[in-house]
């Protein structure tokens, strides 16, 4: 970040300046890595200044010594010789720094490194400076975390234009497979008629029959697709009332084994509240479908001390769930993470739970924020 630069400049620039022979200030602004496997995060350069250029790539690990005391203080922490320093004497420049001091990275109690300043001097820093620079450091890591939350938005934006691309393409090949094509079967079949009618009309009328018969089934697809992009009953009659009406569609359309318990969420619960839900929901048992081989899936929705919980289980091979989230953005599926963004959007929590041979639990809880909603129930195991 060029922020950065500019705060490491100003800092060396009001360090004392010391032999010619023994370099010049150093500035070094570090900043957390992605995570090991162990779950610590390093400390890479993010930006330097009078740094050596071995010394720019190197990764220092912060458990222990000046960082980690800066770290966990949140106070700048002062030092003269840094060679007893396990993460400090690896830099080359600061084994040669006679004085220096070590800044949090942080805004508020979000800390996203250290920021180091040494000199070859011994005389050390007016305190003029050490505060300027601790004002600098502090409007830096506001601009740094507010570049963070920049970024987090982008990924969510993109994560939601990639579900929605998704959504379009599958929608398509719904399309494509069901009522277009069946439509065209139609449209033959009538131009088969419509040859039938002078020749053999008891024919022609047995075939009208099955195009009629043909026209009911485009219909009820139609209504499935519409079902699936916003179901209306979730508008006019709520959630509790849409997701009877989809267990009833999944059991007589698709012979899915399943049950749903919905509570008694009705049009008086918050909209936003029971879009999500029911999305959620709805991607759980998609994943049962296809993963569960066919096995039973039970879905419970009550109220409990003013949150909303939702339970979707079926009795499946389950997974390992650590491996999948360790690999889950690589893999580039959208189902578990759709899920989160969407718990999140409404404040809820959602947990997934699952061995492999013992089947998978996906629990949602969404607060109510004061709004009525249905009467408990007991939950299924």
């Amino acid at each position: 970040m060029q922020i950065l630069e500019v705060m490491l400049q100003a800092g060396v620039n009001g360090m004392p300046q010391g032999r010619f022979d023994l370099g010049a200030p150093v500035g070094i602004a570090l900043t957390f890595g992605d995570s090991a496997p162990d779950g610590h995060k390093p400390l890479l350069v993010a930006a330097s200044r009078g740094l050596d250029r071995t010394d720019a790539q190197r990764t220092v690990a912060g458990k222990s010594g000046i960082i980690k005391h800066t770290i966990e203080s949140g106070d700048p922490v002062p030092f003269t010789k840094v060679s007893n320093d396990a993460d400090l004497s690896q830099f080359s420049s600061l084994r040669r720094a006679h004085n220096g001091v070590c800044y949090p990275l942080q805004s508020g109690l979000d800390v996203y490194g250290a920021v180091i300043l040494a000199s070859p001097s011994s005389q050390k820093p007016s305190e003029q400076h050490l505060r300027l620079m601790r004002a600098f450091i502090n409007q830096a890591a506001i601009a740094f975390q507010n570049a963070q939350l920049y970024q987090n938005l982008r990924a969510e934006r993109d994560r939601i234009i990639e579900a929605e691309a998704s959504a379009r393409a599958k929608l398509a090949r719904d399309l494509h497979d069901g009522p277009t094509q069946s439509m065209a079967a139609l449209a033959m079949r009538l131009d088969f008629i419509r040859l039938l009618m002078d020749r053999d009309q008891a024919q022609a009328r047995q075939e009208l029959e099955q195009a009629r018969e043909a026209v009911m089934r485009v219909g009820k697809d139609l209504r499935g697709l519409l079902f699936t992009l916003r179901p209306l009953t979730l508008e006019t009659q709520g959630l509790s009332a849409a997701l009877k009406q989809y267990e009833q569609r999944l059991r007589e359309n698709d012979g899915v084994p399943i049950e749903i318990q919905p509570g008694n969420f009705g049009s008086e619960l918050d909209p936003n509240i029971a879009g999500t839900v029911f999305a959620v929901i709805e991607e759980a048992v998609n994943n049962a479908r296809k993963h569960a081989r066919n096995a039973a899936i039970h879905v419970n929705v009550q109220q409990q001390s003013g949150t909303l919980l939702a339970v979707v289980a079926d009795e499946g091979p389950g997974f390992d769930t650590n491996a999948v989230n360790a690999n889950y953005t690589s893999r580039g599926s959208l189902g578990m993470v759709n899920m989160r963004d969407r718990a999140r959007l409404v404040d809820g929590q959602l947990n997934i739970e699952s061995t492999p041979g013992h089947g998978t639990r996906v629990t949602l809880r969404v607060p109510l924020k004061n709004r009525p909603s249905g009467a408990a129930q007991t939950p299924r195991p």
